[in-house]
């Protein structure tokens, strides 16, 4: 069946924002006192803030983790012009958005993520944008693209995931979708198609 569907992920997919997360991380980790040698990008990658600082840190007081994220929050959204569109990103919507709908699921808060898009993409539509508390459970569980095929009626036939985190594509598979991982941090997920550029994923003409 022809695919008429696309599904985004948001950070490291659409957004540039992974390794500007990833920075801002390290600035609040070495303000607080918290030591950490080396700080990879797969400790973040698709992985919820709360869910990420826990693994890092395990065994803190809950209120230290909230402080933690509240000031990554706080400090992400004052420099959030600093984060530019993916490379290749215009391009790729510009190709397919005439004859396919856009989706973006993701762990991002949909007010972000409508900010982002309505400031770098005005003229592409997006047909629905779930973000953090629009579903029960965060990537990697598959309720955030459950939520989403329930919401607008797709089905994992029509639809494809492009997706750059093995939390994401453990989230989409799991929720039946067929899922294209864009491996732009070199971080190998076994029985997965990849890519490492959207130039490449147009190239080879699989959407």
């Amino acid at each position: 069946m022809k695919i008429k569907n696309i599904l985004f992920d948001f950070d490291g997919v659409i957004a540039d924002s992974e390794f500007f997360q990833l920075k801002i991380w390290g600035e609040i980790l070495a303000e607080e006192g918290f030591a950490i040698s080396e700080l990879g990008i797969s400790a973040i990658a698709g992985i919820a803030d709360e869910l990420a600082i826990q693994n890092l840190f395990p065994g803190q007081n809950e209120a230290i983790y909230r402080t933690l994220v509240r000031k990554k929050k706080q400090r992400c959204e004052e420099r959030s012009q600093e984060i530019a569109p993916v490379q290749g990103m215009r391009e790729f919507l510009n190709t397919y958005h005439s004859t396919r709908a856009f989706y973006i699921c993701s762990n991002s808060h949909a007010r972000e993520i409508r900010h982002f898009t309505q400031s770098h993409f005005p003229d592409i539509p997006f047909q629905k944008i779930l973000g953090r508390g629009d579903f029960s459970n965060q990537k990697p569980d598959p309720a955030p693209y459950l939520k989403l095929m329930e919401l607008t009626g797709i089905t994992p036939a029509e639809s494809i995931v492009i997706e750059d985190s093995a939390a994401g594509v453990k989230a989409a598979q799991a929720a039946g979708l067929t899922v294209i991982y864009f491996d732009r941090y070199g971080l190998k997920i076994p029985k997965v198609k990849a890519v490492v550029s959207l130039d490449a994923l147009i190239a080879e003409g699989i959407i």
